[in-house]
């Protein structure tokens, strides 16, 4: 697309007399190769400084995670206990064979 423009403020005495200025819009849009090098390389730099605490949160809340999954397993323990009249034993194996009854 192009437009034409004019200004008639200015009178025109030189040799350009009765031409106009003509600028090609299409060449003007988007984004250089540097320009998005540059934001690429900020985005990095500010992305390397948030790791290390996005990080440490995550691991909190692990640790949360595995907090009250033993809560709730002592719970369950405990009214089971509760329920039975007995002794009841937690095991802290994933398949439970590993766990002696008789202790």
């Amino acid at each position: 697309m192009v437009y034409t423009i004019r200004d008639p403020a200015k009178p025109q005495k030189s040799a350009f007399k009765g031409q106009h200025i003509q600028i090609n819009i299409n060449k003007i849009s988007g984004f250089s190769l540097i320009e998005l090098l540059i934001v690429i390389a900020i985005l990095g730099i500010l992305l390397a400084l948030a790791t290390p605490g996005f990080q440490d949160t995550i691991e909190s809340a692990n640790t949360n995670t595995q907090v009250k999954v033993m809560l709730t397993t002592l719970n369950l323990a405990r009214s089971e206990a509760i329920k039975r009249k007995q002794d009841v034993s937690v095991c802290a194996t994933s398949d439970g064979a590993d766990c002696d009854a008789g202790n």
